[in-house]
């Protein structure tokens, strides 16, 4: 008699003939369920975004009137960084895991 609280079956590998058989009786397993979260931190970097950020640094004033190179590369760093913090902000996302673990 087969329901739908019995599963078995015989695993099969190329390992031996010898194949194992399984019998899970699914009334005796204990559920558990449980909620975790996971917080990713991540720029939304998409097309619109690369667009408009292309689009900021075409408009900025690159005339740096200071030839000394550290100057220079400081003040090229900071217009880039702005802008890139600007269009594309840090953002932490929360994502929900399910875990649903069963001990037959």
């Amino acid at each position: 008699m087969f329901d739908d609280n019995q599963l078995s079956g015989i695993i099969i590998d190329d390992l031996s003939d010898h194949l194992p058989v399984f019998y899970i009786n699914r009334e005796n397993i204990i559920k558990l369920k449980t909620t975790d979260y996971v917080y990713k931190i991540m720029r939304q970097i998409n097309e619109e975004n690369l667009s408009n950020f292309s689009l900021k640094l075409q408009n900025t004033d690159w005339c740096i009137e200071d030839f000394d190179v550290n100057t220079m590369y400081n003040a090229f760093n900071n217009t880039f960084s702005t802008a890139y913090n600007e269009i594309m902000p840090i953002k932490t996302k929360r994502i929900k895991l399910y875990h649903n673990k069963y001990k037959p």
